[in-house]
């Protein structure tokens, strides 16, 4: 079915119809609701790649993410749907798995599609060619960043939310805090380090090195590194988990040594998962924005199609909230 077609169905002008499915204002009202409802009646799809050409635009918004299972990203993923569907564009995902000759691989193919526009978490090390590629069109980066692209960026205050974890154990006298990061050779792993580190150090407090972990992030790693904590001849008092998948793992851990939470150990996570506040008492968690980090790169990506890139703010920086709950406590004497 062409426009041809629906013209012939209808009697009208090729010109007519064309005008009406796009809505201009110069056809009727009547003749455009007309259209539109023989359009739909006989299965009448737009050919988007003859659009495209006529217009330059696409309508399409590519979001590259490593990992749909965790639960940060699934939320971005929904909120930047969202956004698109209000402002009538179309949200592409592609996953990377957060290696870089695949995000490089997923990249190259949004591109060849013509997006408008690319939303986009980094891995810790992407290939020149990715940066070299997204340089060439407009992206938002989000939570993790490149200096190499002069690409504005919607992330978080990871050194903040995680002295503020540190902190709020120091605060209920834990000294011997467990720390599970991740690799300093990401941003996100070299901020949270520095944050703990931070809030012992403003406490003039002396820190246990043999209770910081450094691991890649998984419910794995959660797993294997508190069950390593709990062994140790003098184990911690409580532990701070400084990714979200980190934790089902660290607490399944913790349930197996028939560790009772918070009598025996104080526990932080990182993130918003509903389950949090489902575990009796509740998580203590330094929770991320999920709504308010969607909606940034929402209105990035969005809003720089329809008012010019003087309307987007280069840099955005959001805060981690505290948040008490049942599995922390003060140390008992």
């Amino acid at each position: 079915m062409t426009v041809t077609d629906l013209a012939a169905h209808l009697g009208l002008a090729h010109s007519t119809v064309s005008r009406a499915l796009a809505g201009n204002s110069r056809i009727s009202p009547e003749t455009r609701e007309r259209v539109k409802r023989a359009a739909a009646e006989l299965g009448y799809v737009a050919n988007a790649g003859a659009r495209t050409l006529r217009s330059g635009r696409s309508g399409i918004i590519g979001l590259v993410l490593p990992d749909i299972r965790n639960e940060f990203f699934a939320a971005v993923a929904q909120g930047l749907a969202d956004d698109c569907i209000h402002q009538k564009r179309q949200m592409v995902l592609a996953l990377s798995s957060d290696d870089p000759g695949v995000e490089a691989e997923v990249v190259r193919s949004l591109l060849e599609s013509q997006v408008e526009g690319i939303v986009i978490a980094l891995s810790a090390k992407p290939h020149r060619e990715t940066l070299s590629l997204l340089n060439q069109v407009y992206c938002v980066q989000f939570l993790r960043h490149h200096r190499a692209l002069s690409q504005p960026v919607v992330t978080v205050d990871a050194a903040e939310g995680s002295r503020m974890a540190t902190e709020h154990l120091l605060s209920l006298g834990h000294r011997k805090i467990g720390f599970v990061g991740l690799p300093s050779a990401t941003m996100a792993g070299a901020e949270r380090l520095a944050g703990f580190h931070e809030a012992f150090r403003q406490a003039g407090v002396e820190h246990d090195a043999d209770l910081i972990c450094i691991e890649a992030a998984g419910a794995d790693a959660g797993y294997s590194q508190v069950a390593a904590f709990l062994r140790l001849p003098r184990p911690p008092t409580a532990i701070y988990l400084s990714a979200a998948s980190f934790a089902p793992g660290g607490i399944l851990a913790l349930n197996e040594a028939g560790v009772r939470i918070p009598d025996d150990l104080s526990l932080v996570v990182t993130g918003s998962s509903p389950w949090y506040e489902t575990w009796p008492g509740g998580l203590t968690s330094i929770s991320l924005p999920l709504e308010e980090f969607a909606h940034a790169a929402s209105a990035m990506i969005l809003k720089r199609r329809h008012e010019g890139p003087r309307s987007v703010q280069p840099f955005v920086k959001l805060n981690y909230q505290l948040v008490v709950r049942g599995s922390t406590r003060a140390v008992k004497p």
